[in-house]
């Protein structure tokens, strides 16, 4: 299969800042675990992109993510009739395009990283967040514990057709990943 999906590349960046470094927020990838951390006090949402910021991102299996945003949507979005995931998982593009107020936590990642991963100085997997952390108090020189919140569990599982065709309109993050984790 082609992936000629298209989806937009952000051209500015807004993110959580402390000190000189910039976390680039993707939704669904412990954002607001890394955020609630670092503390409200000490973080400014800003875009675009500050100078002189050091970026840093979390980036996640996107079929995980998938799911995650999916049931996110179903928990905190009444006013959305989502239904079944595989449906939704066929009505994927027609939903992004016609409720775009789901498309932020549904848009691949390189939506928010961009195409090249050399932006970033640290880029983590979302399995691997105690590494993050362990970076960020090395770099922040804080010492307190990391909750983690938002840690959901999964309904209905997702078919393996919905699957491969997840992986496929996510192709794109896949190859970001790949280069970025290797």
């Amino acid at each position: 299969m082609s992936n000629n999906y298209n989806y937009p590349i952000r051209d500015v960046v807004s993110g959580t800042w402390l000190k000189d470094i910039g976390m680039v927020v993707i939704p669904k990838n412990a954002s607001t675990t890394v955020s609630e951390w670092i503390s409200k006090e000490n973080t400014d949402y800003t875009e675009p992109l500050p100078e002189g910021k050091r970026l840093f991102c979390i980036l996640r299996d996107p079929v995980a993510r998938f799911e995650s945003g999916f049931f996110w949507l179903q928990s905190y979005r009444y006013d959305l009739e989502l239904g079944d995931i595989n449906q939704f998982v066929r009505d994927l593009h027609w939903r992004i395009n016609e409720v775009g107020s789901i498309s932020y936590h549904l848009f691949p990642q390189i939506y928010f990283t961009g195409h090249d991963p050399a932006r970033f100085e640290r880029i983590f997997h979302i399995d691997k967040l105690d590494e993050c952390h362990a970076w960020l108090e090395s770099q922040l020189h804080l010492n307190k514990p990391m909750k983690h919140y938002n840690v959901g569990t999964y309904g209905k599982e997702l078919t393996e057709k919905s699957k491969a065709y997840l992986r496929d309109v996510f192709r794109c993050d896949y190859e970001f990943m790949e280069k970025a984790l290797s």
